[in-house]
């Protein structure tokens, strides 16, 4: 399946402020989802990560949230990697056109089959290696239905990613 074959069928966007981002953070909470994942400790993009959370928050005064909804069966690797890289282009983008800001990516990286990270090499694609928007631990459901009425499907009937860019 061909990435011009997909596309979105809604997008939400928007700002908001660092201080009202952090009220759907919940580090215990999500971090622990993480741990039970494969892709913990496995892919760069996935925690544990490398730097304190905190800090790269305290650095950004507010984030743009962007999600892109897929009328697709996600649970097709193909269609889901086709979706993903429509996703992760878009916001890599955004980052290079904005000064002075960091984006970060929904779930774990998903520019190699492999990541370098499972066999403890360096990361073959550094330009666009990212943190997963999961990392952040936070509450991703309660903040879409809140900025834009929006309420996340898990049933596998549609696709959400959700990116975020800080700046």
């Amino acid at each position: 399946m061909k990435s011009k074959e997909i596309a979105p069928i809604k997008v939400y966007s928007g700002e908001i402020a660092m201080d009202r981002l952090l009220t759907f953070r919940d580090a215990e909470k999500y971090l622990s989802f993480c741990r039970e994942c494969k892709n913990y400790g496995n892919n760069y993009a996935c925690p544990p990560v490398p730097c304190d959370i905190m800090q790269l928050f305290n650095e950004y005064k507010k984030a743009y949230v962007c999600t892109h909804v897929f009328d697709v069966d996600y649970r097709d690797i193909k269609v889901l990697q086709v979706c993903r890289m429509l996703c992760d282009n878009h916001i890599l983008s955004l980052e290079k056109a904005t000064p002075h800001s960091l984006s970060f990516i929904s779930g774990y990286c998903a520019f190699c089959d492999i990541c370098a990270r499972k066999d403890g090499d360096m990361c073959r694609h550094p330009e666009k290696k990212r943190l997963s928007f999961d990392s952040l631990s936070l509450d991703v459901t309660r903040l879409l239905s809140e900025m834009f009425g929006y309420k996340l499907d898990w049933s596998g009937k549609t696709l959400s990613l959700t990116t975020l860019l800080k700046n």
